[in-house]
C-alpha cells in the first residue's frame, strides 16, 4: 500500500485488489454504493467506525490492514501498512452490562407499539388466508 493516503484512496485500494465494483462491495458490507463512491471520492471524510468495520470484512482485509483503514478512518493522514508487517496487538474489550450502558442500547421490545389494531386485523386476515399486501415508508410520516 502507499506509505501516506487517504481513507478513500486506500478504500479505492483494497476495493480495486479485491476485484470489486463499488456496487458489489457495498451489497457484500449492506451499506449503499452511493456512500462507497462518496468515501472514496472524498466527499465523506469521517465514516462511522462501524461502517469501516463493515467494509473491512467485505473486503475480508487482514488484521493491519483493518487496523490502518480503521486509523485513517479517525485520523484522516495515517500510513497504510502492507500486509507483510507484524499484526498489531490486539486486546478484547470488556462486555458492558446492560444497566451500566447510561441507556446507550435500548432494551429490546417485545411490542410493536401503538399498532394494536392493525396487527389484530393482520393476524385475522393470516388466519382466514386472505392475501396481505405490505406497504413499506419512512416512520412517523
Amino acid at each position: 500500500m502507499a506509505g501516506s493516503d487517504s481513507f478513500g484512496a486506500a478504500l479505492r485500494r483494497l476495493r480495486v485488489a479485491a476485484g470489486l465494483t463499488q456496487e458489489r462491495l457495498a451489497e457484500r458490507a449492506g451499506v449503499s454504493a452511493a456512500g462507497v463512491a462518496a468515501l472514496e471520492a472524498g466527499r465523506r471524510t469521517a465514516p462511522r467506525l462501524n461502517t469501516v468495520g463493515l467494509l473491512c470484512d467485505a473486503l475480508g482485509v487482514d488484521p493491519v490492514q483493518r487496523a490502518a483503514l480503521i486509523d485513517l478512518a479517525t485520523s484522516g493522514a495515517a500510513p497504510m501498512r502492507s500486509t507483510s508487517s507484524a499484526a498489531p496487538t490486539l486486546t478484547a474489550a470488556e462486555p458492558v452490562e446492560p444497566e451500566r450502558a447510561g441507556g446507550a442500547v435500548p432494551p429490546k421490545s417485545r411490542s410493536f407499539v401503538g399498532r394494536d389494531e392493525e396487527l389484530r386485523a393482520l393476524h385475522e386476515a393470516w388466519r382466514q388466508r386472505t392475501r396481505v399486501a405490505l406497504l413499506l415508508g419512512e416512520a412517523g410520516v
